[in-house]
């Protein structure tokens, strides 16, 4: 688990905005009982995925306007 923390601690730096990459990073900060990166890991997951997204990040997802007829 600590190899993995540490490879996810590079991968965090070189692609901050992955929030799945974040996400990762915590679970393997818990399982390790490092509450603090833990959190701060999950932290910037959900701020990353709560970010307003323009459509071209967002890929082919659909606004509410455009759903609802």
């Amino acid at each position: 688990m600590e190899t993995a923390r540490a490879r996810l601690r590079v991968l965090c730096e070189a692609s901050p905005s992955s929030a799945d990459a974040w996400y990762a990073l915590g679970c393997a900060a818990g399982e390790l009982g490092a509450e603090d990166e833990n959190r701060t890991a999950w932290k910037q997951a959900w701020q990353l995925d709560a970010a307003p997204r323009d459509r071209a990040e967002a890929g082919d997802r659909l606004t509410e306007s455009e759903v609802v007829v």
